[in-house]
């Protein structure tokens, strides 16, 4: 951990502490670049998102008031799902809830976000309720939502993913599907 393993360990929780309690700020603003400023910190060490307080302190405004904030919340965590699937699935629950936001550019982070959760793990625990969350937006009145919702079951159902392994040598069944249907 960052905070444990450098010089600059002194003073990161004093800085880590000012940047949570900055969430709390009046001004949505204030609030957007302090996420910023945390997700440059969880990218210098990415177990700063699995601490309680910084996990508390997203979480909580997934429910700002603010679009941007919410926006912001969602790309820190969104940032850092494919490299630590440990996260996707600490987060899972308060991203698959944005997926019902107001706000447009909200709904179509969350349904990325759980597409990538999806995608980056082929064993995600979660992954028929994140189909079944990502579902509930086809009839979305926001065209654009319809067709992100369209477009990641496509992903799911017909492109190969990089790497992928397959049941046989001469076999076009992934390895995934004929272990899950074994």
């Amino acid at each position: 951990c960052l905070g444990q393993q450098s010089s600059f360990s002194r003073g990161f929780d004093t800085i880590l502490g000012m940047l949570l309690v900055s969430l709390r700020e009046n001004s949505p603003v204030i609030r957007a670049k302090a996420l910023r400023a945390v997700s440059i910190i969880v990218e210098a060490d990415p177990d700063v998102l699995c601490d309680k307080r910084v996990q508390l302190a997203v979480e909580g405004r997934f429910c700002d008031s603010a679009i941007s904030v919410r926006e912001a919340a969602l790309e820190l965590v969104g940032r850092h799902i494919a490299s630590h699937p440990d996260v996707g699935l600490q987060y899972f629950e308060k991203v698959a809830e944005r997926i019902k936001d107001m706000g447009i550019s909200v709904r179509k982070r969350a349904i990325k976000i759980i597409r990538d959760m999806c995608t980056s793990n082929v064993d995600f625990p979660e992954s028929t309720r994140a189909c079944i969350e990502i579902m509930s937006r086809i009839s979305d009145e926001e065209s654009s939502i319809q067709d992100l919702v369209c477009k990641t079951f496509y992903e799911f159902w017909f492109e190969e993913p990089s790497g992928r392994q397959y049941f046989g040598n001469d076999s076009s069944v992934p390895l995934e599907v004929a272990r899950k249907t074994e």
